[in-house]
């Protein structure tokens, strides 16, 4: 079925300090077949499972990270959207230099990481298929972030947006500045869930084009990086 269907919104919001710590909470929740893996994926566990659990996902964003707090809907109720609430911390997760912060979207790095949250970027390494991908299901995966930086600091030149469509895949992004924050939004849409050997080069383009500019790193300076 289409992928407007099947939708992981993630939302991500956090602040970089000027020695390139971050403090960030993430909000996950999903619509249809996202929302019934959501469940399987986290309704098993125990909470301190489900810590290390979670802390294996977001490993994607930072090998240092930390959950300091966690919180998940009843995963046997239907009635309610189920959803998945982060609170974490990444020591050193900016690169931070003399009057610099260097760092990419941790929201889009979830999804690129080679987690199950973004399925199909995982399985694109081969330049080229002798046979058929097979995808679970079909899928898009929509981030929006804002990251706070210290105040007095401003980006470098980086590419605003960057989109393009594909038969198998499809994505459109956007970045922006305003004030002490960096915003991305945007979403990227598996179409289909059978990928034909002659297509797939296709198919890896779009989701490599996808993920270089979702990790590209966003260089800031100014007064109020790293002393």
């Amino acid at each position: 079925s289409p992928p407007e269907k099947h939708v992981l919104t993630v939302v991500s919001r956090g602040a970089v300090d000027r020695e390139g710590n971050l403090a960030g909470t993430l909000h996950l929740e999903g619509t249809n077949y996202m929302d019934q893996r959501m469940r399987r994926w986290l309704g098993t566990h125990k909470r301190d499972d489900l810590r290390a659990f979670v802390e294996g996902w977001l490993a994607a964003i930072s090998p240092d990270v930390e959950v300091t707090g966690i919180a998940i809907g009843d995963p046997l109720d239907f009635a309610k959207q189920f959803a998945l609430d982060v609170e974490y911390r990444a020591p050193r997760y900016a690169v931070a230099g003399e009057g610099t912060l260097d760092f990419a979207s941790p929201g889009w790095k979830l999804g690129f990481g080679r987690t199950p949250l973004l399925a199909a970027a995982a399985a694109i390494e081969p330049e080229k298929r002798e046979l058929p991908l097979f995808i679970w299901h079909t899928q898009t995966y929509e981030c929006d972030e804002t990251i706070r930086i210290p105040a007095g600091m401003k980006a470098r030149d980086f590419a605003g947006e960057s989109s393009r469509e594909g038969e198998f895949a499809s994505y459109r992004m956007e970045r922006s500045v305003s004030g002490a924050s960096i915003a991305s939004k945007g979403a990227v849409l598996v179409k289909r869930r059978t990928i034909p050997a002659a297509d797939y080069p296709d198919f890896r383009a779009v989701l490599k084009e996808a993920g270089d500019y979702a990790s590209c790193r966003i260089i800031f300076a100014g007064r109020g990086g790293a002393r």
